[in-house]
């Protein structure tokens, strides 16, 4: 396996000026190789499409199969009467919903898989649009925080646990990495709340949820833990 430079090693995907391709998604299977092809470990994606688009979950596949890219994905915004959109629902994306910032349902989210329903802060996030203060609400801004969070533990866990090229190779895997958040989530409604900041959890804490997700968590992905949040 080809494994990279440091996670937190990123570069910003270049901006494609719009102009007539064969397949009019063509610019974002073009933005998901190129990310792949710089040894991105994440990909993280703010967008939805009701129905599968073949040329990007080709590309995702391959991402998934090949390099063992971990790819993020918006739930959706749509509400609890329709499933996820794709790419979220694509077999191997970890999928993102949104709460505020006690783990409560910020009321934008779809159905929730019971295998896939993670969740953090994507309600009332600051930001800023021209010139002014603005508060966004939606999985599509919970994601790229959930993505963030993903790559601070892929870089502690190299900088700071010294695995070996298995272990390395398994929790910056799907499944390795989903292991690993779960055991540091907690139970909020009907999501797995990932919040590493209301756990207080300290940097031994931390350690010892990555190794033991990786010794046992693979077996069985456990459920969150369950400690009161109100």
């Amino acid at each position: 396996m080809r494994r990279r430079s440091p996670p937190t090693t990123q570069k910003p995907l270049p901006r494609y000026e719009a102009f007539m391709l064969p397949c009019p998604f063509a610019n974002h299977v073009k933005a998901i190789k190129w990310a792949v092809k710089q040894n991105a470990h994440i990909i993280s994606l703010s967008l939805g499409f009701k129905s599968d688009i073949p040329e990007i979950k080709a590309a995702i596949k391959e991402a998934i199969d090949q390099s063992r890219t971990i790819i993020v994905a918006a739930a959706g915004n749509w509400g609890y009467n329709y499933p996820p959109p794709f790419p979220a629902s694509q077999r191997g994306v970890l999928r993102v919903h949104a709460v505020d910032g006690n783990g409560k349902d910020a009321q934008v989210n779809v159905k929730v898989d019971s295998n896939n329903r993670f969740a953090t802060l994507g309600l009332g996030i600051e930001s800023e649009w021209q010139g002014k203060k603005v508060w966004l609400t939606g999985t599509s801004f919970a994601t790229p925080i959930f993505s963030a969070i993903v790559a601070n533990i892929l870089q502690f866990a190299q900088q700071e646990l010294g695995l070996n090229h298995f272990k390395w190779k398994t929790l910056s895997s799907f499944q390795g990495i989903q292991s690993a958040l779960t055991y540091m989530c907690t139970d909020a409604e009907k999501f797995a709340y990932l919040a590493p900041w209301s756990r207080g959890m300290s940097k031994n804490e931390v350690a010892d949820a990555i190794q033991e997700s990786l010794v046992y968590g693979l077996l069985v992905i456990p459920r969150p833990r369950t400690d009161s949040l109100y």
